[in-house]
């Protein structure tokens, strides 16, 4: 009867907790100081992945645009390279038909 006279006195207290409480306790407490360092892990990973992501993207599209304006370049020169082209040949044929 002593032992449950003192365990009730003790119970009466409000800094102590029963054994099972306190543990409890303890994993919420962790769990909820955790949370937001977990939550900012990965937050910071996903911002990682996305920044990858995103310069990946960056450059594959100024490559392709590289590429592009190389076509668009070349597109560009191909009418005046074949009018040179023509006239060369023109010319060569003039002199051609005037020798002979």
């Amino acid at each position: 009867m002593a032992k449950h006279r003192s365990e009730s006195s003790k119970m009466g207290q409000a800094g102590s907790l029963p054994q099972a409480a306190q543990v409890g306790y303890k994993c919420k407490l962790a769990r909820k100081l955790l949370e937001p360092l977990m939550r900012s892990a990965t937050v910071n990973m996903a911002s990682v992945k996305l920044g990858t992501l995103r310069e990946r993207r960056r450059h594959n599209l100024v490559h392709q645009l590289g590429k592009g304006a190389t076509r668009r370049d070349s597109q560009r020169w191909k009418p005046a390279s074949m009018f040179l082209k023509r006239a060369w040949r023109n010319s060569i044929k003039a002199k051609e038909g005037s020798l002979g």
